[in-house]
C-alpha cells in the first residue's frame, strides 16, 4: 500500500493549522537533507509552492504563497542517495513495511533518495514565504515563537540546532 507523506505524520495538526482546507497535492520541493547518525534520523527541508489561496489569513502573512517545513524520519536505515544537486521538485513514495516501518523513495529527476525508517514522521520548523524570485532569498515567517525570534531564513546546513531538532 502506498501512503501519502501527510498520512505518516505523527503531528499533522502543525501543518494543517496553516490551511483552510489542507495542502494542495503535488510534488514538494526538497531543498536539503540532513543525516544525523545519533538516532539515526534523516531530516528533509521541503516546501510546497503555490499554496497562497489555501492558507488561513490569520496564520500566513499577506503575499506568502509557499509553505516550508522539515520532515524528520526516525530510525532510518538502508540510505541510498544518487544523482544531482538539491533543490529539486520531488515525488515522495512511501510504502508500508512490517513492524511499523516504511520504505521511502524520493525521486527528484536527477536526484534520488531511498531509505527505510519508522512509520512515525514528524513535521516542524514551519514557515511561510513568498515564492523565490531572482535576487536575495525571501524572508521566512516562522510559526513557532522561538524560530520566529531566531531566524528570518534557514541558516547554513551545518547549524545542528536548526536541522537536527524539529
Amino acid at each position: 500500500m502506498t501512503l501519502h507523506w501527510v498520512d505518516t505524520l505523527r503531528n499533522p495538526e502543525k501543518l494543517l493549522e496553516l490551511y483552510r482546507t489542507g495542502p494542495r497535492a503535488g510534488a514538494p520541493r526538497i531543498h536539503s537533507l540532513h543525516l544525523n547518525r545519533r538516532g539515526p534520523t534523516l531530516t528533509l527541508r521541503a516546501s510546497l509552492p503555490d499554496q497562497g489561496e489555501l492558507l488561513r489569513a490569520d496564520r500566513a502573512r499577506p503575499g506568502c504563497d509557499t509553505v516550508e517545513f522539515h520532515l524528520q524520519f526516525l530510525d532510518v536505515g538502508d540510505v541510498r542517495i544518487t544523482g544531482g544537486p538539491l533543490p529539486a521538485e520531488a515525488v515522495i513514495e512511501i510504502g508500508e513495511l512490517p513492524e511499523n516501518r516504511i520504505a521511502v523513495r524520493i525521486d527528484g529527476g536527477r536526484t534520488s533518495i531511498a531509505f527505510t525508517g519508522n512509520r512515525s514522521v514528524s513535521v516542524g520548523r514551519l514557515s511561510t514565504r513568498e515564492a523565490a524570485t531572482d535576487g536575495p532569498s525571501p524572508v521566512h515567517h516562522y510559526t513557532g515563537r522561538v524560530d520566529a525570534l531566531r531566524y528570518s531564513a534557514p541558516p547554513a546546513t551545518w547549524e545542528k540546532n536548526y536541522y537536527e531538532r524539529v
